[in-house]
């Protein structure tokens, strides 16, 4: 449960109907939070956390899977960018963002981050230009800036480990 920035009120517990229902007036300013989200603010707040806010909390997102190190960051202390870090990291579109708001989204990017983190070594990512994007994988791609680190990284490293040969090897050496 936490509180959404759009409302007093905490989201994803409570008492009666489905816990995380939201009324149309509530609806409403939820759509209008989501939609204050472009591709480069999310792209900036995700340079953000990787450079800032994680090692502030003593989190290093390049050591392990965001699967082993969401919960502690899930329940770190979320702040606006500086001045400074705004001018040295072009984090400009951050500015207009409360520190509620903020946390919602690192959170909701978490929670995407943790889910693709399991699916990623199984999609085909090729591709990744076409349009109409017809594949999972093209797909994925629009969601590139999205994308933590940690989750690439642990991909690659998931498709190497299942494409790892076990037979020995022969050495050729080959004559230009």
């Amino acid at each position: 449960s936490f509180a959404a920035p759009w409302v007093g009120a905490p989201v994803g517990g409570g008492s009666g109907g489905s816990g995380g229902s939201l009324a149309a007036g509530d609806r409403r300013r939820a759509l209008r939070w989501w939609a204050s989200w472009d591709e480069e603010a999310d792209e900036q707040l995700t340079r953000f956390l990787e450079g800032a806010l994680l090692p502030e909390a003593g989190i290093d997102p390049d050591r392990a899977p965001v699967s082993r190190w969401w919960r502690a960051a899930s329940a770190m202390a979320v702040r606006a960018p500086t001045a400074e870090e705004v001018e040295e990291a072009g984090l400009e579109d951050l500015v207009d963002h409360s520190v509620a708001s903020l946390r919602a989204r690192v959170r909701v990017l978490g929670a995407f981050n943790r889910a693709l983190c399991q699916a990623l070594p199984l999609v085909h990512t090729g591709y990744g230009d076409a349009l109409p994007p017809f594949t999972l994988g093209a797909r994925l791609s629009l969601l590139r800036p999205r994308v933590l680190r940690s989750t690439k990284a642990s991909a690659l490293e998931a498709a190497l480990a299942l494409s790892a040969s076990k037979v020995d090897m022969l050495p050729v050496t080959l004559n230009r």
